[in-house]
């Protein structure tokens, strides 16, 4: 799906440490989850977009996405999602 390939993308670009460009494709992902209401998907990005911002130090930023992620993860019952491991940080 286009929200896969965007998350793929972004971890791409984040583990050659192009954090700007990452969090572009999670971004894109979770707006396409959003829209689609794959709370799953909408976890994960939230999830990878927390990692990117405490790679760029924006704690604010990074705390916000980490509520939203626990958030949506609250939400599903059993999916793979539901294994996100919001603090396995780079």
């Amino acid at each position: 799906t286009r929200i896969a390939i965007n998350l793929n993308i972004g971890n791409l670009y984040y583990a050659s440490d192009q954090y700007l460009l990452s969090l572009d494709f999670f971004k894109k992902a979770f707006e396409s989850a959003k829209k689609l209401e794959r709370k799953n998907f909408i976890a994960h990005a939230n999830a990878l977009m927390c990692r990117t911002y405490l790679a760029l130090g924006d704690m604010f930023k990074a705390v916000k996405n980490a509520q939203l992620a626990a958030e949506y993860m609250s939400e599903i019952d059993n999916a793979p999602g539901r294994q996100i491991n919001l603090l396995n940080f780079k």
